[in-house]
């Protein structure tokens, strides 16, 4: 999930699209709040026009990969189909342009932990729903 414009998030359900971020903000839900400090305009720009072509996409494009959930479960990375994402595979090339080395088909702990290990991120907040 990626917040572009306050309150909305871009995220990955049965298809990629932007949501009020009050869908998650529920009751058993908990949400993690990073952001990047140092982030540049030519960063943020291009993360927001990777973002903006997806949403763009057709909706058989943008549906959920849930053969590569099942390879994530089983450790096949590479299980999957091809031009479709899973949720933290969406965000993939969004990081990407803020840590090009993040690998292919992450999961969301990759990602998790990819934010802990750099200075340039910072937990700003959690959301606990109870």
């Amino acid at each position: 999930m990626i917040m572009r414009k306050p309150g909305f998030v871009c995220t990955q359900s049965l298809i990629y699209k932007e949501i009020d971020i009050g869908v998650y903000m529920k009751p058993g839900q908990i949400l993690k709040f990073w952001i990047c400090k140092d982030i540049t305009v030519g960063e943020r720009n291009a993360i927001m026009f990777k973002i903006a072509f997806d949403l763009l996409k057709k909706w058989w494009k943008k549906m959920y990969d849930f053969p590569g959930v099942v390879g994530q479960f089983f450790g096949i990375r590479w299980f999957n189909i091809p031009f479709l994402n899973y949720c933290s595979e969406r965000t993939r090339s969004k990081i990407a342009v803020l840590f090009p080395k993040i690998k292919d088909h992450p999961t969301p702990e990759d990602n998790d932990s990819l934010f802990k290990s750099s200075p340039r991120m910072e937990v700003i907040g959690y959301w606990v729903g109870v």
